[in-house]
């Protein structure tokens, strides 16, 4: 991993690009080691057919029934038990051109190696409805690697590390968060 990084880092020099398992992470979210997601992780490397764009899927019943084994146990641990959307994100993406936030955690399950870009909502000016995108910052996130993100963590799409293999992440949020409005 620290190779990866490394290189990572010397090719985006001006970028303070850290790691997930960096304490400064911890503000905005937690790493779990002990979900075993290699089977999770190899199904949606190869199911999902990456292409120049990013594709968010928000429930998929398939990888809920699938792998239910593997996700109930984050659920459990995360959401209490509560009813939880689980979906899908992939593709490529190297541009910070939108970001978001959820009243709850939102946990990543990564198929590939990627970047998020984050910040803190804390950070938003109210008063004229801005962000200082130069207050992003930004974490390498292995794959296999299962993050909780939490509320009011600014984010988008991750930002792949290696354009062939793009990025690949399970999403599980609280039901209805990515619904549509009426």
């Amino acid at each position: 991993m620290e190779i990866i990084l490394e290189k990572i880092r010397s090719l985006n020099q001006g970028k303070n690009i850290e790691s997930v398992f960096d304490k400064s992470f911890k503000i905005f979210g937690k790493v779990f080691n002990e979900f075993d997601v290699k089977d999770i992780v190899s199904y949606i490397q190869n199911n999902n057919i990456v292409k120049d764009e990013i594709v968010y899927i928000a429930d998929s019943t398939e990888i809920r029934n699938k792998f239910s084994r593997i996700i109930k146990p984050i659920i459990d641990t995360v959401y209490a038990g509560l009813d939880v959307q689980v979906g899908l994100c992939y593709g490529k993406n190297d541009t910070l051109n939108a970001l978001e936030y959820h009243q709850g955690s939102e946990v990543y399950i990564v198929g590939e190696d990627m970047i998020l870009m984050i910040g803190d909502e804390r950070d938003i000016d109210w008063s004229d409805i801005s962000y200082d995108s130069s207050m992003v910052r930004f974490f390498y996130t292995p794959k296999n690697t299962v993050i909780e993100l939490k509320s009011g963590c600014l984010h988008y799409a991750p930002s792949h590390v290696y354009k062939s293999k793009g990025f690949n992440v399970v999403v599980m949020l609280l039901k209805g968060t990515s619904e549509k409005l009426d």
